[in-house]
């Protein structure tokens, strides 16, 4: 009897909500219960050439990971791009996005029990151009789920991912299977739990599928990573490259106040301009693992001696001290997973935090 594929599709509300981590979570999982599973990204936003061929960063990393055997270019039905947007706005292009999906899905389907569609988050993205993902949903009846990251305001909710998932459910109705709730910090564990699941649910018939707690290890860089992102110029501890960076704190050029804040907060880095050489004392003095020089202003002797006798790492960069921590703050939620010492223990997260049972009831698997 020939098996009908089953198709999942995961996307977000907002950016780097966490779709990889759940994808690999979910999917290890089903390999691990006999299921066979493939991956497809419509519209593929991360062009990476793989042998030649124009694909995806995220379409590479699953063909590993899911040790897939199918071709990486099926991985993907469009790549996405400036010049693809400008042709399309021109009216020199037209795309029929739907087209393209069922031929990879064509291509994909055999020898499959599910699919795993990854959506790039912000389903209404390309309306305008005929390329929006809740198109894509409704057209092919897909199953969706939604994940985003926990962003508490100053009235500790995450009010735009709560209006995010009610406005999804409006638009999706029944194919909206439920939501996951990503990064959640310890504190505002118990107020999620209690108050906001039984509103979506209560309220919204939104069904919560998981919970997952920060781990702010999944979001550490090492200073080698640092170093290569930033470009920056490594001056002492080149034998900690391997070290890994939890948090990063952006002084406030104020050095009353930055000594405080680096005595509070658990700080393993501290950003701050190249010529506030106070500041950049009294960071050492507080255990730091890594100091972050910008503006491209090299330290003074006292401050490299007390580097090196401390072996802590400092680097320099070009950046001023806001473009740098917003690079950082990037590479902490885009280039995380990617580092192969994090994917088992973020699948293990997945796993621990989602109801998979209740997907899979969902799925009808």
């Amino acid at each position: 009897m020939e098996v009908i594929m089953k198709t999942l599709f995961i996307s977000s509300v907002g950016d780097a909500a966490g779709k990889n981590m759940l994808i690999a979570g979910i999917g290890k999982k089903m390999i691990a219960d006999k299921y066979r599973v493939g991956f497809l990204k419509p519209l593929a936003n991360k062009p990476h050439l793989h042998e030649r061929i124009t694909s995806d960063e995220d379409a590479l990393f699953f063909h590993n990971i899911f040790n897939l055997e199918d071709q990486v270019k099926h991985l993907t039905s469009l790549v996405v791009n400036d010049e693809l947007f400008r042709n399309i706005i021109a009216g020199k292009e037209k795309v029929d996005l739907a087209e393209k999906v069922k031929e990879s899905m064509a291509k994909l389907s055999a020898n499959k029990d599910i699919l795993l569609v990854k959506g790039l988050g912000r389903f209404y993205r390309g309306s305008s151009l005929g390329l929006s993902e809740h198109n894509l949903i409704r057209d092919f009846n897909w199953p969706t789920i939604l994940i985003d990251g926990y962003q508490a305001t100053r009235f500790n909710l995450p009010l735009d991912i709560i209006d995010g998932f009610i406005m999804a459910k409006k638009v999706l109705g029944n194919l909206l299977c439920g939501v996951i709730f990503n990064y959640v910090p310890e504190n505002q564990m118990e107020y999620l739990k209690d108050k906001i699941v039984p509103f979506l649910q209560k309220e919204h018939k939104i069904e919560t599928l998981g919970i997952i707690p920060a781990l702010p290890r999944l979001k550490a860089l090492s200073i080698k990573e640092l170093q290569t992102m930033l470009n920056a110029e490594l001056l002492s501890g080149t034998d900690k490259k391997d070290s890994i960076v939890e948090e990063f704190c952006i002084s406030t050029m104020n050095m009353e106040n930055d000594i405080k804040y680096f005595r509070d907060t658990k700080c393993n880095a501290v950003i701050v301009s190249g010529d506030r050489v106070e500041i950049q004392l009294a960071a050492l003095e507080s255990q730091i693992e890594c100091l972050i020089l910008t503006g491209k202003l090299y330290p003074p002797e006292i401050v490299l001696s007390k580097a090196e006798e401390l072996n802590v790492p400092v680097l320099v960069v070009r950046d001023t001290s806001l473009e740098t921590s917003r690079k950082i703050e990037r590479l902490r939620k885009h280039f995380g997973l990617y580092t192969p010492s994090k994917i088992d223990e973020a699948i293990k997260l997945v796993q621990k935090n989602v109801n998979i049972k209740a997907i899979y009831k969902k799925l009808g698997l």
